[in-house]
């Protein structure tokens, strides 16, 4: 599983780690910190494996396997008190917009 979602493994693992809040404060902090320490090509190949990990197919139950025993997160949504689908598509909307940001004001 870490070999088909390598960009996500690294966000995971690199933000969403046990002791994430040392990151930020929640979700959009850490996002934040994210997209200022990583390229544009790599967030946005990030939010690719999103969207294919979020298809119609994976269950919420198959979502939160992957997370949180296979890519290792420390950080649950349910503390949010929203699902795993909806965190990760909101993460993935978030990177997404950064890089159309970027690219829309000239950036790599």
């Amino acid at each position: 599983m870490k070999a088909q979602y390598p960009a996500l493994l690294a966000l995971i693992g690199a933000y969403f780690h046990q002791d994430w809040e040392i990151e930020g404060r929640g979700t959009d902090e850490i996002v934040d910190v994210y997209l200022r320490e990583n390229e544009t090509g790599t967030a946005l190949a990030a939010a690719d494996e999103i969207d294919r990990l979020l298809s119609p197919k994976v269950t919420e139950a198959d979502l939160r396997d992957v997370l949180l025993e296979q890519l290792g997160s420390g950080y649950d949504p349910y503390g949010e008190e929203i699902s795993m689908r909806e965190w990760l598509a909101h993460i993935g909307q978030r990177l997404r917009q950064a890089g159309s940001t970027e690219i829309d004001d000239g950036g790599v």
